[in-house]
C-alpha cells in the first residue's frame, strides 16, 4: 500500500480508539516508516512477515504495561504496516494489479477519511464534538443530537480475548493470504490494524477480572460490616483489668525481693559502721604511740645543713692542698692548679645536688635507725587492725555482689510481668479483631485465588487487591 495509504490506516484506527494527538503521530508515522527508512525488511507484502507483525506488537503490549504510550504507538505502527501490507499482492509477482490494488485501496482510505472527519464535526455548531459528546451521542457544545452518521465507533470490539489477538490475526493472514479485490483489502487491513491496535491499548488489568475483584470486595464489605465487634466501652473495661492486673504482679514483685534487699542493706550500714569503729581504734592506739626520740625536724635540719659543713671542709682541704703545692719542691704550673679547684667544686656541688633531691629519703633512714621503738608501734598497730579491716572489705564485698544478684532477679521478674502484660494486650486486641481478621484475610485468600485462576496470560498485569477499609 501507499504510504498515504498506511497513513488514512492509522489515523482511522487512531480515531476508533480515541488517541490523543502526541500517541496519533507517533503511530501515523511509524506505520509510514517501513517505506521510508532502512532497517526493515524488503519484502513487506510476503506472509513470512508475521515475525515481524508478532514482535513488533509484542514489543508495544509491553510498552504499554510500562506505561510508555509514545514507544508503544511506534512498535504498533510497524506492525500495522506489514499487516496492511500482508492483504495486497506483491509487485513482483502481479505489477500491474499491484498497483491497481494500491490505486483502489488509496481511493478507499480517502472516502473513510473524509466521512469520518464529516462525523465527528456537529451540524448544527459545526464545532468538533468531544469524546465524552461521542458517547452521550450529543454534540458537547450546543447538546444538539447526534445522528447516526454522525457518531463513530469510539469501543473497538475483538473477535477474541485482546490477549489471543495477535494468534487471531496472523492466523488470518497465513489463511486468507492476498485479498482478492481493493475493497476487500482495504477492509481485511483496517480491521486487523482496528484489532492489534485495541488488544495493545487495552487495560493493563483484564476488565472482567477488575469487575470480579469489585463484586468480591463489595460482598466482604458487606460480611466485614454485619461481623460483631466490642465496643470502645468493652475495650476500655478490658484495658482497665489488664492495667490493674500489671500494677498487682509488679507490686508482688517487688515485694517477693523486699526483704533480701533490705537485709543486704542492713548488713551493708553495720558493716560500714564497723569499719568506722576499727579506723576510730587504730586512730587512738596510734596516738597512744610512745613519741620519737629525735623529732623529723630536727633530723631534717640535719640533713639540711650538712651539705654547708662539707663544702667548709672541702675548701679547707683545697687550700691545704695548694699550699702544700706551692711550698713543695717543685713549683706546679697554673693550670694544674686551676684543674685541682675546678674538680673539688664539681665535686662538692655534685654531693651538694645529691644531698637536695635525697632529703625526704635521707630523713626517713635516718628516722628509721634513730627512733626503732616508735616505728615497730606503728607497724604492729597497724597489721592489727589492717586484718580486722580485711575481714570487713571482703564482707562487704559478698554483700553487695548479693545485693546486685537479687537486684538482677528483680529486673527480670519485672521484665517477665512486663511480657505478660504485652502478650495479654495482644491476645486481648486478637480476640477484638478475630472476626475481622478473620473476614478480610477470607477475602484476600479468595482474591488471590480468583487472580490466579484468570490471569494467566503475560498480556495483561496482576491487579493489586484492594483493601476492605
Amino acid at each position: 500500500m501507499t504510504g498515504s495509504t498506511h497513513a488514512d490506516i492509522a489515523h482511522l484506527v487512531a480515531d476508533s480508539l480515541q488517541l490523543d494527538d502526541r500517541v496519533r503521530l507517533k503511530l501515523v508515522a511509524a506505520s509510514t516508516a517501513p517505506d521510508e527508512a532502512a532497517g526493515f525488511a524488503s519484502r513487506h507484502h510476503s506472509l513470512a512477515r508475521t515475525d515481524y507483525v508478532r514482535g513488533h506488537t509484542e514489543e508495544a503490549r509491553a510498552c504499554r504495561l510500562r506505561g510508555a504510550l509514545l514507544p508503544a504507538a511506534e512498535n504498533l505502527g510497524y506492525a500495522m504496516h506489514f499487516v496492511a501490507d500482508a492483504t495486497v499482492p506483491s509487485a513482483s509477482l502481479l505489477f500491474g494489479n499491484h498497483d491497481a490494488f494500491e490505486r483502489g485501496c488509496a481511493a478507499l482510505a480517502e472516502e473513510r477519511r473524509q466521512s469520518r472527519d464529516e462525523g465527528i464535526i456537529c451540524q448544527k455548531c459545526r464545532m468538533k464534538v468531544a469524546v465524552i459528546g461521542l458517547e452521550r451521542g450529543r454534540c458537547n457544545s450546543c447538546g444538539t443530537a447526534l445522528v447516526k452518521k454522525q457518531t463513530p465507533a469510539v469501543v473497538v470490539e475483538t473477535p477474541v480475548d485482546p490477549s489471543e489477538v495477535l494468534d487471531y490475526v496472523c492466523d488470518k493472514i497465513w489463511q486468507e493470504g492476498v485479498s482478492e479485490s481493493p475493497e476487500v483489502a482495504f477492509n481485511n487491513a483496517l480491521k486487523r490494524c482496528t484489532w492489534l491496535a485495541a488488544a495493545v491499548f487495552c487495560p493493563v488489568t483484564p476488565p472482567d477480572l477488575l469487575q470480579a475483584i469489585s463484586r468480591l470486595r463489595e460482598d466482604f464489605r458487606q460480611r466485614l460490616a454485619a461481623t460483631k465487634q466490642p465496643s470502645p466501652e468493652e475495650r476500655t473495661q478490658k484495658k482497665a483489668e489488664i492495667e490493674a492486673g500489671h500494677e498487682e504482679a509488679v507490686a508482688a514483685a517487688h515485694r517477693r525481693f523486699e526483704p533480701q534487699v533490705n537485709d543486704c542493706e542492713d548488713r551493708l550500714r553495720a558493716i560500714n559502721r564497723d569499719v568506722a569503729s576499727i579506723r576510730e581504734q587504730r586512730r587512738r592506739e596510734l596516738d597512744e604511740c610512745p613519741d620519737r626520740r629525735v623529732k623529723q625536724s630536727v633530723l631534717r635540719d640535719i640533713v639540711t645543713h650538712w651539705a654547708a659543713w662539707l663544702l667548709l671542709v672541702m675548701a679547707v682541704s683545697a687550700l691545704g692542698a695548694l699550699v702544700g703545692c706551692v711550698l713543695g719542691p717543685a713549683v706546679p704550673s697554673l693550670r694544674a692548679l686551676l684543674s685541682a679547684a675546678i674538680g673539688i667544686l664539681l665535686i662538692g656541688a655534685v654531693l651538694w645536688r645529691l644531698s637536695v633531691l635525697f632529703q625526704d629519703t635521707a630523713v626517713d633512714a635516718l628516722d628509721q635507725l634513730v627512733n626503732v621503738t616508735y616505728h615497730q608501734h606503728q607497724r604492729e598497730t597497724d597489721e592489727k587492725f589492717e586484718a580486722m579491716l580485711s575481714v570487713q572489705y571482703q564482707l562487704h564485698r559478698k554483700t553487695t555482689a548479693k545485693l546486685e544478684q537479687v537486684g538482677a532477679e528483680r529486673r527480670e521478674a519485672l521484665r517477665q510481668v512486663k511480657e505478660r502484660r504485652q502478650a495479654r494486650i495482644a491476645s486481648a486486641e486478637g480476640e477484638f479483631h478475630a472476626g475481622v481478621n478473620k473476614v478480610t484475610q477470607e477475602y484476600r485468600d479468595r482474591a488471590k485465588r480468583l487472580i490466579k485462576h484468570r490471569a494467566v496470560s503475560s498480556w495483561y498485569r496482576l491487579p493489586e487487591i484492594p483493601p476492605l477499609s
